[in-house]
């Protein structure tokens, strides 16, 4: 896919009437009161559920895929609360679910502020706008208590089959201290959950992840992005103070995660502060399966009113870096046909960093990829096909990763993915080579190496072939 084949242009700019009122409200006419896009679904092959800020007034949209175009009824515009935010720096995790839902329809999930102050969090779930069905199904979400979500920043989710998930951190703090501190955490909701009296999530819990860099004797990291790569999750977490900086990437099987919701649920803190006794496990915890065959008469019996568990998961460290603080994440398994696994982490001075994973974890950036002009700030990374896709506030870049787009042995060399063919060129795997060990110069791997401890910077001044700006 190039994105410079997509000539189609929609426009969604808010409406003046919405712009001025966001202006009274005390927020900048740019760029907060602005259309700033956060959700689009492919909703079956024709349609994309499209839900912008609209100056904080969200709205939803009913596209057409193939020609990026409204329809023309009263269906193709919508109130976006619930399914985007209204400030436009927040993130929202959405996720379009069209089986083994409640209702048996097609259901959006969504972890977003669903107000103009951000005072109400929630991790809710609710029918597409324009379905025949949007008016019948209630929506069911997670209350409005601490207990629930404590100022949740969502960075991420995936549908696992039964199961719906939220990665995001929040505020917290220990029975037997008093400041608070900031936890990562993963939920899970029961996409057959038929809700509390129709309103609230019976099945919702969450466990606490932990990941550190190694030799570190503390766990406050927080959590920034996720990337899924077949059942592994790889969350990237990161320790930002006035004098410490740095980023860690922990894996976490979608097994592990699963299991970690059976079992008790943490001890809760009594009104003085000491610990009360654990709750024990309840005889739905984990499990999804409870819910089929049963009608709402039995939701309505049963709140559950603890959701922490009691176990913490530990993630297995696969890569650490010092002095660098990373934003978002991607990961590719298998680029170079040698079943290896690649991250591309944004860094928030506006480099890529490619990071080959190695066992023993490591602190070694394979390549420093100069993306934008200056410092700008990376806003979002996308893997696809081959294919970076980076954008910014003000320009989208398509990355070519694959080896063929090197036309230079020395430039195919210094990636360390690639092996340069003497007769054949570039390529991703050793073998390719026609006329096997003879015919082939193995790519010389370039190392970047941050040692602990370390405040030095280096840098690669990566010029980027077949990369497509979309300004």
């Amino acid at each position: 896919m190039n994105i410079n084949d997509t000539p189609s242009i929609l426009d969604l700019m808010p409406s003046e009437a919405d712009i001025n009122e966001c202006v009274k409200q005390g927020k900048k006419r740019e760029p907060d009161c602005q259309n700033h896009i956060k959700v689009v679904e492919l909703v079956g092959p024709n349609d994309l559920l499209v839900c912008g800020t609209g100056a904080y007034n969200p709205k939803q949209y009913r596209v057409k895929a193939a020609s990026l175009t409204l329809y023309n009824d009263t269906k193709s515009t919508f109130e976006g609360k619930g399914v985007c935010p209204y400030d436009p720096f927040d993130r929202v995790v959405s996720l379009l679910s069209v089986d083994r839902n409640d209702s048996g329809k097609s259901m959006i999930y969504t972890g977003v502020y669903d107000d103009f102050l951000k005072t109400d969090p929630y991790i809710l779930r609710q029918p597409l706008f324009f379905s025949t069905h949007a008016k019948t199904v209630p929506k069911i979400k997670t209350g409005t208590e601490p207990d629930w979500l404590n100022r949740p920043h969502f960075v991420g989710g995936s549908d696992v089959g039964e199961e719906a998930l939220f990665f995001f951190r929040e505020e917290g703090k220990y029975c037997l201290r008093p400041e608070k501190k900031i936890f990562s955490r993963v939920a899970k909701v029961c996409k057959s959950d038929p809700g509390y009296y129709d309103m609230y999530w019976i099945s919702y819990q969450k466990t606490r992840l932990l990941c550190r860099m190694p030799g570190d004797h503390e766990d406050f990291y927080h959590i920034e992005d996720i990337a899924e790569v077949d059942d592994v999750f790889y969350a990237l977490f990161t320790k930002s103070f006035e004098e410490v900086k740095a980023s860690v990437v922990c894996s976490f099987n979608k097994n592990a995660i699963l299991k970690s919701f059976v079992g008790k649920y943490q001890a809760s803190c009594s009104n003085n502060g000491r610990v009360r006794s654990s709750t024990q496990e309840h005889s739905m915890s984990g499990s999804c399966g409870v819910f089929r065959n049963q009608n709402n008469s039995f939701s309505s019996m049963y709140k559950n009113e603890n959701f922490l568990m009691e176990q913490e998961l530990r993630g297995s460290n696969v890569f650490y870096i010092k002095d660098v603080v990373y934003t978002d994440i991607e990961v590719s398994s298998n680029i170079s046909g040698q079943n290896d696994t690649t991250i591309f982490a944004a860094s928030n001075g506006g480099q890529i960093h490619e990071i080959l994973v190695q066992f023993p974890p490591s602190n070694s950036v394979s390549r420093i990829y100069n993306i934008f002009y200056g410092t700008e700030e990376v806003r979002s990374l996308i893997y696809f096909r081959d294919h970076l896709y980076i954008s910014s506030d003000s320009s989208v870049i398509q990355v070519n990763i694959r080896c063929a787009k090197y036309e230079k042995s020395e430039d195919c060399r210094s990636d360390p993915k690639c092996t340069w063919c003497t007769s054949a060129g570039c390529k991703s795997d050793q073998t390719s080579c026609s006329n096997g060990s003879t015919d082939e110069i193995r790519s010389k791997k370039v190392d970047i190496k941050i040692n602990l401890g370390s405040t030095t910077f280096l840098e690669i001044n990566q010029t980027l072939p077949n990369s497509e700006p979309i300004l």
